[in-house]
């Protein structure tokens, strides 16, 4: 057990922690401005450390497979610290679909999605991957909305973080450029995160963010995402890769898993400063006030916590831009 306390300048303010930096210990952050987290729970989180090698996915209340091949726990890629992962098989034409996610969600308009992904590839490219899917309708019902997600084209270097309202089709998306970050990943770990705000009805105040690897890649601002309402109650993690085309084929794994209702969330970086922190891990928030959180410590892929800092997100996204030093 320790304890440390010293001022820190930013805001959300961190002035003091205690507890254990033990994997699975428990931490409690001392300070101001975290703001509210109705929930200090996240909406879901999975390690996958549970699991048994081989054995179908447990704990999801939606599996999916075209083919009779559902996601599954696996250690033939894993992330350091880690003994399991999920691996999703996508390697003949009819196993296209190999899909795990949370359905009946109860309506929300805020949504946080954070993993850490490991994809190999071979034959030609894909014509579609969709790598995160969060509808409406009923499970598996893919022509309703309000549709929010995002695709890559590999076949083209190209994705789309988009949005579409209730009617699928009526899209106010947007597709993103950047053909250095359209491109598929492969033989890495790399970690993908988004935030959508549906927004009011019929008010042009809904926001998208994809951050790849902490970077801020796309940002969709001030637009209409719904002209009724409805809010999407499904959500589909790596749940599409054609195998249709070209002779594409690829598995994947999947650690990591962190979903919740609001941006407001605990990391640790492995720099002085948020905007430096290369590498970040997500921490389980059980306790959260305005001044004290309570976190399970998720150690990740870190070696140990020297020099390493914590980080406090608040609802709006505002972070402590400098590091509180652990």
């Amino acid at each position: 057990t320790i304890f440390w306390s010293a001022s820190a300048y930013a805001q959300p303010n961190i002035t003091s922690f205690s507890g254990s930096l033990s994997n699975k210990g428990t931490l409690t952050i001392t300070g101001s401005g975290f703001g509210t987290k109705a929930q200090a729970a996240p909406l879901k989180w999975d390690d996958f450390e549970n699991g048994t090698i081989g054995n179908d996915l447990t704990g999801w209340p939606y599996l999916y497979s075209s083919n009779g091949i559902n996601p599954k726990y696996g250690n033939d890629q894993l992330r350091s610290n880690s003994t399991l992962s999920l691996k999703q098989d996508f390697t003949t034409n009819a196993q296209y679909n190999s899909t795990f996610g949370l359905i009946g969600l109860s309506p929300q308009t805020k949504y946080y999605i954070t993993f850490y992904k490991y994809m190999t590839t071979s034959g030609g490219a894909s014509r579609n991957y969709k790598i995160f899917m969060l509808w409406g309708g009923a499970p598996a019902e893919w022509d309703k909305g309000p549709r929010n997600g995002f695709t890559y084209f590999p076949s083209t270097v190209s994705s789309v973080l988009y949005s579409e309202d209730c009617t699928a089709g009526t899209s106010t998306g947007t597709t993103w450029g950047d053909s250095s970050a359209s491109a598929i990943l492969t033989n890495s770990w790399n970690r993908f995160e988004w935030y959508i705000d549906v927004g009011d009805v019929s008010v042009a105040n809904a926001k998208m963010y994809y951050w790849l690897d902490g970077i801020l890649k796309v940002k969709m601002e001030n637009f209409v995402s719904r002209t009724s309402n409805c809010t999407p109650t499904n959500l589909y993690l790596n749940a599409y890769f054609a195998t249709d085309t070209n002779n594409a084929r690829s598995y994947m794994w999947v650690d990591d898993v962190y979903v919740d209702i609001t941006q407001a969330r605990v990391e640790i970086g492995n720099a002085p400063t948020w905007a430096a922190s290369t590498h970040r891990e997500i921490q389980i928030p059980s306790v959260w006030s305005g001044t004290s959180i309570t976190i399970t410590v998720n150690r990740g892929s870190f070696a140990n916590f020297n020099n390493a800092y914590l980080y406090v997100i608040d609802a709006d996204g505002n972070v402590n831009t400098n590091g509180y030093l652990l």
